[in-house]
């Protein structure tokens, strides 16, 4: 815990517990500001949990990043204050928490776009990471990304960006502006660049397979291909991802390299 941070311990007294009143809208800025993170960060199972359990895990990495952070004195003194200091803590969080969640996203365009294209778009199920109606390819793609996110220890360098930040923007420093939104929007695009990179080799060879199955079709008519261009597609989209699985750690670091860079990048604007 830093030197220069007065002494926030909770004073227990025969009758009453006394919490200072900058304790609390400290620990009130730092939970907004956690709070924004993980409204998008894609940590499977989290949507499907209890609103009680999800509560109380924004509590407690709250709870433990807030002894890190420096002690702020901006304390509001009326109500449009705090509500300002609020809308920049959460704002700033919800900037973390959607450059994560592109990296997610891209993940799910490419899974997307290699159901529809292998077959696998007509059998669905549920995504326990969003709760929507997906294909089954597309559920194991996207919860084998966020398995590799927490495998790789990208989880741990996403709460130490996120006790960095703190001494890039004290909390109620942050103003969202154009800037901000143009650098947001930016990152946004490489949610397409990962998602093609994702499909592109097996769908190539999908379609290259169309092609033949076409070709064939105009040699030999009564030679029903349609009932064989389904599995044969399925069983070269499998073969194709179980060769790819060694490929898809380096991919995921690499995808989310270039999230944190841009992470960091952020930060130094702000503790410059």
């Amino acid at each position: 815990m830093p030197d220069n941070l007065p002494d926030w311990g909770p004073r227990l007294g025969a009758t009453d517990l006394i919490v200072p009143y900058g304790f609390f809208i400290h620990f009130l800025l730092t939970l907004f500001r956690v709070g924004g993170i993980f409204a998008f960060v894609p940590v499977p199972g989290l949507k499907s949990a209890l609103d009680p359990t999800r509560i109380g895990l924004v509590v407690l990495l709250s709870w433990l990043v807030f002894p890190l952070t420096p002690f702020t004195q901006a304390v509001p003194a009326t109500l449009s204050a705090a509500l300002s200091l609020m809308i920049s803590e959460v704002s700033l969080g919800l900037v973390f928490g959607l450059s994560i969640q592109f990296l997610h996203e891209g993940v799910l365009i490419g899974a997307q776009i290699l159901s529809v294209q292998a077959g696998y778009s007509y059998a669905s199920t549920i995504d326990p990471t969003s709760e929507a109606d997906s294909s089954v390819l597309q559920v194991i793609l996207v919860l084998g990304a966020s398995l590799f996110f927490l495998t790789l220890g990208l989880d741990r360098v996403l709460l130490k960006a996120v006790v960095t930040s703190f001494d890039a923007y004290p909390p109620g420093a942050f103003v969202a502006n154009l800037t901000t939104a143009s650098s947001v929007i930016s990152i946004s695009g490489e949610m397409f660049s990962r998602g093609l990179r994702v499909a592109a080799p097996i769908v190539g060879v999908l379609v290259l397979v169309d092609v033949a199955m076409a070709l064939l079709s105009r040699l030999q008519p009564q030679m029903q291909l349609l009932n064989l261009s389904f599995p044969l597609k399925m069983l070269l989209s499998l073969s194709g991802l179980a060769l790819a699985v060694q490929t898809v750690p380096a991919g995921v670091a690499a995808s989310a390299e270039t999230t944190f860079r841009f992470i960091h990048s952020f930060l130094a604007k702000g503790g410059s």
